[in-house]
């Protein structure tokens, strides 16, 4: 028999965490002595370890005490599509935060190389402005709007600046 620290530490987990799922009547330990001592099997090691990986998939304690229930392949394997297709979108999302990473990156690095302040003659590409239908001698209000808008429109671009700038009415 293992104690609950020698048990969580060969299971790569916390006494914590085997405390709480026990609170949770997730995973038991095998006994409890007269001292409220939790004790473990070495066997119970492999089911901690199913119980972790499936953690570690983004399952809930609800759908891992479901699926230990179900004791089903069916049942597992219909929940870990859903885990892996919200992992593939999870990494599409990356995919695309890399990118815009590296495009900032890229042009603070051309940036950094121009003398700041100094008069100098620049060839640079073409670029669409933004610009307002409105006056320039709009209120307060409208203006915060207008910026609103312009950010709506520049939503995905929004981690290539440094700053954040928020409006509000």
């Amino acid at each position: 028999m293992l104690s609950i620290n020698q048990f969580a530490r060969l299971a790569g987990t916390t006494r914590r965490t085997l405390l709480f799922y026990d609170e949770q009547d997730l995973f038991k330990p095998a006994t409890v002595g007269d001292n409220h001592y939790r004790y473990y099997d070495y066997d119970q090691l492999y089911q901690m370890n199913f119980i972790l990986q499936l953690r570690r998939l983004g399952l809930s304690i609800a759908d891992i005490k479901a699926l230990i229930a179900k004791q089903t392949d069916a049942a597992l394997d219909s929940r870990l599509d859903q885990v892996l297709a919200d992992i593939q979108t999870k990494i599409q999302e990356m995919t695309s935060l890399k990118s815009t990473l590296l495009e900032r990156y890229r042009n603070t690095a051309s940036a950094d190389t121009e003398q700041l302040y100094a008069p100098c003659i620049l060839d640079r590409p073409a670029r669409k402005f933004w610009t307002s239908l409105e006056s320039v001698g709009c209120t307060d209000e409208a203006i915060s709007a207008l910026y609103k808008q312009f950010y709506a429109l520049i939503d995905p671009l929004k981690l290539v600046n440094k700053k954040r700038i928020w409006f509000s009415d």
